[in-house]
């Protein structure tokens, strides 16, 4: 693979449950700490991932690695540079057993913490 400019290809792109109303939200306050760093954000609904496909937010680095659940919240929150063993400390055990099982919790609740509202 050669060496591009292109800012698609330099970006980490998240992939997130456009027909969740909690997902949306979250997604708005990830790009609200996110701003100025080369992250963009992608409907995966829209995209056309089915529900059984899409059961957490994805993530893909610049150098092409694939992130999923948890473990891609953390990167994305390390990507700001503020307290790195913090980061690193929350993919260990048993940190992370405890935010993977939260992070599935409410992966699993999603659509009813946010319920669509009448207008």
């Amino acid at each position: 693979m050669g060496h591009t400019d292109d800012p698609q290809e330099l970006a980490w792109q998240v992939v997130f449950d456009g027909s969740c109303a909690f997902c949306r939200q979250s997604t708005r306050l990830l790009a609200r700490k996110l701003t100025g760093l080369p992250v963009v954000f992608v409907d995966g609904h829209a995209a056309g991932l089915s529900a059984q496909e899409f059961t957490e937010l994805r993530v893909c680095t610049p150098k092409g690695e694939h992130l999923a659940g948890f473990t891609g919240l953390v990167a994305l929150a390390a990507l700001r540079g503020r307290w790195p063993f913090l980061w690193k400390a929350l993919l260990k055990p048993p940190f992370f057993n405890i935010g993977n099982w939260g992070y599935r919790l409410v992966a699993r609740w999603r659509h009813r913490l946010f319920p669509a509202r009448n207008a």
